[in-house]
């Protein structure tokens, strides 16, 4: 497989209590190691984290809270995991995946419903020419 025919695949929906950890499911598929890649999660306002060169860098206002299934890469696993969840971390997320000099993007929202939970949703994929697809978790 070339990596171009490298698709992310979200879970759709995740709920969630404030203070417990989400965990904002995303893998490659077909599921080839991401170990040499570049991943990199997003927020509205700033990098949530980020993995290049096997070293993983968090963003400031998630240090000690963002974190990648490092294990897992080699499995193709790039799914974000955010501790100690909060409020202030609602809004949009978007993972980027790189290899080489190809590169692979989905956003999701992660929004509350009613006063208990919070869910993650997909968004409008950002490229056409990008090849998503959604497996309920």
């Amino acid at each position: 497989y070339s990596y171009s025919r490298l698709f992310l695949q979200f879970s759709e929906r995740v709920k969630i209590n404030s203070g417990s950890t989400l965990t904002v499911s995303c893998h490659l598929s077909p599921a080839l190691s991401a170990v040499d890649m570049e991943i990199t999660w997003f927020g509205e306002m700033s990098c949530i984290c980020a993995y290049k060169n096997r070293e993983m860098t968090q963003g400031v206002d998630y240090e000690g809270r963002a974190s990648l299934f490092i294990n897992d890469l080699k499995k193709g696993n790039v799914s974000l995991r955010v501790a100690d969840f909060r409020e202030s971390d609602l809004g949009v997320y978007m993972c980027r995946v790189t290899s080489r000099n190809e590169t692979q993007q989905i956003t999701v929202n992660v929004a509350e419903e009613g006063k208990q939970f919070i869910t993650a949703l997909r968004m409008d994929r950002l490229h056409q020419h990008d090849v998503h697809s959604l497996r309920l978790g």
